[in-house]
């Protein structure tokens, strides 16, 4: 590692998200560094090096706690199953205030993708941060997981996400998705004072692109509508 920089700058990322920052002013080989992961999730955590002109001179790939992966399933609540064809499926997740969104996988029965080969979890934590494809990812997140040979993978792979060179001359990834520009509106449906289930509700809404109508049949009623 060259030492003729002033000053170094490590960057540590996960999920696009930057979660450590440090300068020294010195890096001697064979020196350890330690990194708090208390308030660390799960997921790979890219550790990359700056000299002061802003260089990258060193990265690594590591997984953070493989030995502990916090998973939490919720428990679901008013199953319904019906197998006939456009048959209506359902199922309630009770509200849990630690979690504001859950991943929900929805699986083919006679699919033969399964989830011993590359599951919900290797799809989120590994085979979509990193280029080349990798041979049974579900098996590094398995209850007899190998977390060496997780951390040997992770030495040779490269990083998918984004470059540090194309970002620091200024050159940022294409946002393909925008965001809907939408205004939101909630309310109550009351008859006479009182919450009124199964009751049909027709809204209009008037806008620059025409008149839209929604029929509502809720309590609770969110209505959106386009102000493009």
């Amino acid at each position: 590692m060259p030492q003729d920089s002033r000053y170094y700058k490590i960057l540590g990322t996960i999920n696009n998200q930057l979660v450590y920052k440090a300068q020294v002013n010195k890096i001697i080989d064979g020196t350890e560094y330690s990194i708090p992961n208390n308030q660390l999730v799960n997921g790979i955590l890219q550790l990359t090096v700056f000299d002061d002109k802003e260089n990258v001179i060193a990265s690594r790939l590591s997984f953070v706690q493989p030995q502990v992966l916090q998973i939490k399933k919720p428990e679901l609540q008013s199953l319904s199953f019906n197998t006939s064809s456009r048959g209506k499926n359902s199922f309630a997740i009770p509200k849990d205030s630690d979690y504001s969104s859950y991943t929900v996988l929805v699986l083919d029965a006679n699919t033969k993708s399964t989830e011993e080969d590359q599951s919900l979890l290797s799809s989120l934590w590994l085979t979509g941060d990193i280029v080349s494809n990798i041979a049974s990812p579900a098996q590094y997140f398995t209850k007899n997981r190998n977390t060496e040979a997780l951390d040997a993978l992770l030495i040779s792979e490269k990083w998918k996400r984004f470059d540090w060179k194309s970002i620091i001359s200024g050159n940022y990834p294409t946002i393909k998705y925008q965001p809907e520009n939408y205004l939101s509106y909630k309310g109550k449906i009351n008859v006479q004072g009182k919450p009124a289930p199964d009751t049909y509700l027709n809204l209009i809404f008037d806008s620059g692109s025409g008149s839209k109508v929604f029929k509502l049949n809720q309590i609770i009623a969110v209505f959106l509508f386009s102000t493009i």
